[in-house]
């Protein structure tokens, strides 16, 4: 039995594993002392980069979601490799899925997207003084890159447009920073 918060997990069974992701069920004593279930997926962490020029329009991917049956408009977003920092796997996925290089790098943080049931953080940046080259996306990547204004990125968060949590407070976080150093 291992203490876990407020409960108590009293068995972990593995349910299912690829190179992605691991779903495991847990058989725990809840906060109410009664017995249940509960199911966390593991991921690897992810790092997602906001991408900014020196005219405040941002970089963004749009590319179709398979899990979600649609396109998305996001900031560039991908897996941290093991042994692999957030900051270079942030320089990585930038590099790899718009070409782009940075000079300058803020850390904006780290989110966990869906707390109640996957165990996986987000590490956000934002990255300035942007140069370009030409752009290596895996073989499963269709990306159109989407150049908008800042603004209107953030527009985009607030009326729904933009969809993607991670996104979402990328942006948002920013912005922020950015309208307080002006």
């Amino acid at each position: 039995m291992k203490k876990h918060g407020p409960w108590q997990i009293n068995d972990s069974v593995k349910k299912y594993e690829n190179p992605w992701l691991e779903l495991r069920e847990d058989q725990v004593i809840r906060p109410d002392q009664k017995q249940g279930i509960y199911s966390v997926i593991t991921m690897r962490d992810g790092a997602s980069v906001a991408a900014v020029d020196a005219e405040r329009n941002i970089f963004l991917t749009k590319e179709f979601r398979y899990a979600i049956g649609k396109e998305s408009i996001e900031v560039v977003s991908g897996g941290i490799d093991k042994n692999e920092k957030p900051l270079e796997a942030a320089k990585r996925e930038l590099k790899e899925e718009m070409a782009i290089s940075a000079k300058r790098w803020t850390d904006l943080g780290v989110v966990h997207p869906f707390t109640s049931m996957v165990e996986s953080a987000a590490y956000l940046f934002l990255a300035q003084d942007l140069s370009f080259s030409q752009a290596n996306p895996e073989e499963t990547e269709l990306i159109e890159v989407v150049k908008i204004p800042l603004k209107k990125a953030v527009e985009m968060v607030y009326n729904g447009t933009i969809q993607h949590a991670q996104s979402c407070v990328c942006i948002l976080k920013a912005w922020n920073v950015l309208q307080n150093n002006k």
